[in-house]
């Protein structure tokens, strides 16, 4: 093979593993060579065990020259944020106050990656609670800026190569703001799509389960085995129907044969805050897209969505301040100022606002789809620009928020680089429950993308 093992993509490496071309042992080391590389200069992870996850793999089943429909993740390790649940690996949840901890069971979601064959890879690093109290990660594509959070170690080890997928989680801006930062594939799918029980909660209203991965068909592929409702995961909160797994069957024949879509151009009023590459870089895709035969319109919202971003706040201060108070009141002194800060704030939240809030929510997701139709994505940014310089703090979701607490669909694809040479993505969007659309036309963008985005090959300024 030409390229390192650690360099393949979910899809080749599970391809070649079920074709019995390399074996499901020898793309394990090459993945563990490539964090051994790596790693003491990226900080990926917080709990990590390289003779644990061998023995691991050689308990999987011995792979056939057919690709085995109950393990269709036979051999592929997979990074785990540090805040969902893992049984042989700490879960700290990025908190003193949760020092060694293991979790008595594994998250559903990890369940279901290892019944499908997959591996743990190990815990990766998040910010305390998910919240901002940065860890030690650093962006891959230059050291001395953040790579986003709260799924820092998801993002920067999918971005290094030391991972071909990883899980995140997004309560605000977690996963699509550091997949842009450090340019990779980011996925939050549909609002209680994938069950988050085992998951540490931050704020159960907007809390999302979502993957990072280096290209649109692998995260369709990952999250086609993940969605499921365990009847546990708040099973009455969603105002539809849980949606179906994917069917990716014919994804390859999609990437040509799919009709062109109807995107939306939206800006929202927080437009101004956007840097100058970013906003040239949002508008030349817009235009590449057109010419690439998309229908491209704008996507104004009407006013009354301009309350999203303080009916979020209301929301999450509230709950995190119920889910955290009893840590900020027992044991103070092992959680961060930031996570006191947050106590503080939601325990000032009166209860009318915050029951205000949760029905304003509601009436915004039914608005929003009105809003969409003959719309089959969005299109916006991820960020106001590339990763902030320094570790001090994760960046702005301002882009993210509106997205979230509609519950929507949001993935974000990488388009191109700042003057400094680090990565700048785009965020494509739908309405509740639409994620296999939204996928399918993310697979039509990226592809179009091809057309006048190269991406670089990441090079390591250790």
């Amino acid at each position: 093979m030409k390229e390192a093992l650690y360099e393949l993509s979910l899809i080749q490496a599970q391809q070649l593993i079920a074709k019995g071309v390399i074996t499901k042992e020898d793309y394990l080391e090459g993945i563990l060579d490539r964090i051994a590389d790596v790693e003491p200069h990226l900080h990926l992870f917080v709990d990590f065990d390289p003779q644990a996850l061998r023995t691991n793999c050689s308990k999987l089943s011995a792979v056939s020259s057919n690709l085995k429909p109950n393990k269709p993740l036979l051999g592929i390790p997979i990074g785990v944020k540090d805040i969902i649940d893992t049984q042989q690996l700490k879960t700290e949840r990025g908190s003193k106050a949760f020092k060694g901890r293991i979790a008595p069971k594994a998250a559903s979601v990890v369940q279901s990656i290892e019944e499908h064959g997959g591996l743990v890879l190990g815990k990766t690093v998040t910010t305390e609670f998910a919240w901002r109290s940065p860890g030690l990660t650093r962006n891959p594509w230059n050291l001395a800026h953040t790579p986003g959070g709260s799924s820092s170690g998801s993002a920067a080890g999918v971005a290094s190569h030391c991972m071909p997928a990883a899980l995140g989680t997004q309560t605000l801006g977690s996963i699509i703001r550091p997949a842009a930062y450090c340019g990779v594939v980011g996925f939050k799918p549909s609002f209680g799509t994938i069950p988050r029980t085992g998951v540490y909660p931050l704020s159960p209203s907007l809390d999302h389960i979502g993957v990072f991965t280096r290209s649109v068909e692998d995260a369709a592929y990952l999250t086609s085995f993940l969605i499921q409702n365990d009847g546990i995961d708040f099973p009455h909160h969603s105002p539809l129907p849980i949606p179906s797994a994917l069917n990716l069957s014919n994804w390859s024949d999609a990437k040509t044969n799919m009709r062109s879509p109807k995107i939306a151009l939206l800006k929202t009023s927080k437009w101004s805050r956007v840097s100058g590459e970013q906003q040239q870089l949002i508008d030349k895709t817009a235009l590449h897209l057109s010419q690439s035969g998309a229908d491209v319109s704008v996507l104004d919202l009407p006013p009354s969505f301009d309350c999203i971003w303080d009916m979020a706040d209301t929301i999450q201060f509230a709950e995190a301040a119920e889910i955290n108070d009893h840590l900020a009141r027992e044991e103070p002194c092992r959680i961060s100022s930031l996570t006191q800060t947050l106590v503080m704030k939601g325990l000032n939240v009166p209860m009318l606002e915050y029951v205000k809030a949760k029905r304003k929510q509601q009436e915004l997701i039914a608005r929003f789809t009105q809003c969409l139709r003959g719309i089959d994505a969005v299109l916006t940014t991820p960020s106001l620009g590339e990763a902030p310089k320094g570790l001090e703090d994760t960046g702005d979701a301002i882009f993210c928020t509106p997205f979230t607490f509609l519950g929507a669909p949001a993935i974000t694809l990488p388009a191109g680089y700042s003057s400094n040479g680090l990565p700048l993505g785009i965020q494509l969007a739908n309405d509740w429950g639409s994620d296999a659309r939204l996928l399918s036309v993310a697979v039509w963008v990226e592809n179009a993308l091809r057309k006048f985005y190269t991406p670089r090959n990441l090079e390591l300024k250790l």
